[in-house]
C-alpha cells in the first residue's frame, strides 16, 4: 500500500502538567490524496491523588489500549490519536474520498474511595457524510484502589446479587420506557459489564443499539442501596 501522506492542518495543542496530570489534545489532519479531514479531540484527567503507576497503567489499558501504557502522559493521547487516524485511513481507503472523521474522548474519575476507583470514558464519533450524526457511547471501568486491578462483575457481585440486579434493571427500564414514551427492548436488559460503583449506588449504562433505538443515546439505570448487592470485596 502506498504511504498515505498526511498534512498537518493545525498545530497539535497539548496541555499537560506533571503536577495535575490533566491531558488535552486537539489533533487535526488532512489526507491530501483523498481530500479528507481527520479530527481528534481528547481530554484525560489523571489528576486524582490516588492514581499511582499501577492504577494509571490500568486506566490507560482499559480506556485506550495496553500498547499505550509505555508512553508518558504528555504523549499518550497524541500516540493514540495518530494510531486511530492511521487505522481509519488504512481500513477505509477505497471509500474515503470526501469523508471526514471526528472522534472525541473525555475520561475522568467520577467516584473514588479507599476501595474503588470508578473511571468514565465518553466517546463521540462521526463519519461524514456516511453517518446520521454524532454517535456517543459511555463506558465505566471500576478499579481496585489498592492494586489498580480492573474489576469485573464476578469480582464484586455474587450470582444471587446478579440475578436480583437483573430483575431490578428490567423493572426500572420498563418504568423508564413508560414515563418517557420510548421503546426499550426489555429482553435485552441485564447486567452487561458496563457499570459504575458510586457513593451510594450502582449505575449500569447501555449504549446505543444495546436496548433501544440509537437515536435515544446511551441509557443509565441506577440501582440504589449499593451495599445490598456489593457483597464481595476485591
Amino acid at each position: 500500500m502506498k504511504k498515505i501522506l498526511l498534512a498537518l492542518l493545525l498545530m497539535i495543542m497539548i496541555a499537560c502538567s506533571t503536577k495535575n496530570s490533566i491531558i488535552t489534545l486537539n489533533y487535526i489532519l488532512i489526507d491530501k490524496k483523498h481530500e479528507t479531514t481527520l479530527t481528534f479531540d481528547g481530554n484525560l484527567d489523571l489528576s486524582n491523588k490516588q492514581i499511582n503507576k499501577l492504577l494509571r497503567d490500568s486506566i490507560i489499558t482499559t480506556v485506550l489500549g495496553r500498547d499505550f501504557t509505555k508512553y508518558s502522559n504528555s504523549k499518550v493521547l497524541k500516540k493514540y490519536a495518530k494510531a486511530s487516524l492511521k487505522t481509519f485511513v488504512e481500513t477505509t481507503d477505497s471509500t474515503l474520498i470526501g469523508m471526514s472523521l471526528y472522534t472525541k474522548i473525555d475520561g475522568e474519575i467520577v467516584y473514588a474511595n479507599e476501595n474503588y476507583i470508578t473511571f468514565r470514558r465518553i466517546m463521540s464519533t462521526n463519519i461524514a457524510p456516511e453517518s446520521q450524526g454524532l454517535m456517543t457511547t459511555c463506558n465505566y471501568y471500576v478499579f481496585d484502589a489498592k492494586t489498580g486491578r480492573h474489576l469485573q462483575e464476578k469480582d464484586l457481585f455474587s450470582q444471587q446479587a446478579m440475578n436480583s440486579m437483573r430483575k431490578l434493571l428490567v423493572k426500572q427500564a420498563k418504568e423508564m420506557a413508560t414515563q418517557n414514551e420510548i421503546d426499550i427492548y426489555l429482553d435485552r436488559v441485564r447486567p452487561n459489564g458496563n457499570f459504575a460503583i458510586m457513593s451510594s449506588s450502582i449505575v449500569y449504562t447501555f449504549n446505543p443499539y444495546e436496548i433501544a433505538h440509537p437515536e435515544i443515546g446511551f441509557i443509565d439505570i441506577i440501582i440504589t442501596e449499593k451495599e445490598k448487592y456489593l457483597q464481595i470485596e476485591p
